[in-house]
């Protein structure tokens, strides 16, 4: 009868172990030592490496200043871009300007006034370009996205992050203890097969 028992205790074996595993993504938080060994959960041990790393992949794929470059050169943005010009100048023109000195109201009409707003949009937008290196290069010089990410991660909260994690994965996450027992389920019942063939 206990070689009947085998599947049984292979099956708890194979969940307490993917439990276990599961559970030291995030447990211990900190480092515990039991004779030679260290033990501590995964994210806790390897929180800098993974922050460093995300904002490694967030710099290079997600968000870069060239990305921004792009974003601002390309030529929907750039109509989009003239279209709000076009309203700043007129608002400029009607509410500010004029009130500054009515006299310009004379001058500031139909055909004039669309040319003055032309000339002035087509003037800025030849100037986009360069004005876009400019500040691309100085926020390069002062904003780090990779810094900015992986600072972010290395504040952020191991038990909030565990939440989210269970949150988001429980489903998945209780499939691999199930898979752990289902393997030492199937490897007990094995064990059984070969003791009854060679016993």
């Amino acid at each position: 009868m206990i070689i009947y028992i085998i599947p049984i205790i292979s099956a708890l074996i194979g969940w307490f172990t993917n439990f276990i595993a599961v559970k030291m993504l995030f447990h211990p938080r900190r480092e515990i030592h039991f004779l030679f060994f260290k033990i501590q959960g995964l994210i806790p041990s390897r929180k800098a490496d993974l922050a460093s790393k995300i904002g490694e992949i967030v710099n290079k794929e997600i968000i870069s200043h060239e990305k921004i470059i792009e974003a601002i050169n390309d030529i929907d943005e750039q109509g989009k871009i003239k279209i709000l010009l076009g309203q700043k100048i007129d608002h400029f023109i009607q509410h500010k300007l004029l009130a500054m000195n009515p006299m310009f109201a004379m001058f500031l009409q139909g055909s004039v006034a669309d040319a003055i707003k032309e000339s002035l949009i087509n003037e800025f937008m030849e100037m986009m370009p360069e004005l876009i290196e400019q500040l691309t290069s100085d926020l390069g010089n002062k904003i780090d996205f990779k810094e900015i990410v992986k600072e972010k991660i290395n504040q952020f909260d191991i038990d909030k992050f565990e939440e989210i994690v269970f949150k988001i994965a429980d489903k998945e996450l209780k499939h691999i203890e199930l898979y752990g027992a289902i393997l030492g389920f199937v490897i007990g019942l094995v064990q059984v097969v070969l003791v009854k063939l060679f016993l």
